[in-house]
């Protein structure tokens, strides 16, 4: 009987599924509570927190998750790196789509910042085009794009559709069609890591 490894490093990767999750069905309830109008955000998040308590806790969830999901995947990152995983032949898809995985994380994060419009999305619209305006050649055309198609509708749109679509086509990519070849399968993952 092979023992089966169950130290804490080892479950980087499934903690970071399960947190994707949670930020999945958090993020469509609060779906149901924001207005993404320059006006009305701020007010939609502050009548989360003064009318709904419960889902200002679901809000409160989103937000720490995905501060754990951005560490979770970042160990997980750092482990296959020191494991050297990029140079197994079998692991080269599944380290392309890890890499890939980062860029619509990372857009969660700046949209999620973002979206409630509060001092610190603000300044964050303001500080992101003026860093991108310094990079040579492409620098000013791509902060100008960024100023002139800022709306937090599109935001939004970015947020809870474009982001989710890319982010379960590289996950199942890298993960799921790994997980389903086990005996157990996707079921008894989840449970183990629960």
């Amino acid at each position: 009987m092979k023992i089966k490894p169950s130290h804490w490093h080892h479950f980087f990767g499934g903690v970071a599924l399960l947190l994707l999750i949670i930020q999945l069905a958090s993020g469509m309830v609060l779906t149901l509570f924001y207005s993404p109008h320059l006006n009305e955000a701020y007010a939609s998040i502050q009548n989360i927190y003064n009318e709904f308590s419960v889902i200002a806790w679901i809000r409160d969830t989103h937000r720490w998750a995905a501060l754990f999901l951005f560490i979770a995947v970042t160990m997980h990152f750092i482990r296959s790196f020191l494991r050297k995983d990029y140079l197994n032949r079998e692991s080269k898809t599944l380290w392309l789509t890890g890499v890939l995985l980062y860029l619509p994380l990372l857009g969660f994060l700046f949209t999620g910042v973002i979206l409630p419009w509060e001092w610190r999305g603000y300044w964050f619209m303001e500080m992101i085009p003026n860093y991108i305006n310094e990079i040579p050649l492409i620098g000013p055309a791509f902060s100008d794009f960024l100023i002139s198609v800022f709306t937090l509708n599109r935001a939004l749109v970015t947020h809870i559709i474009i982001l989710p679509v890319i982010t379960l086509v590289l996950i199942d990519i890298h993960s799921i069609t790994k997980i389903k070849k086990r005996s157990a399968g996707l079921s008894l993952y989840i449970i183990e890591h629960t």
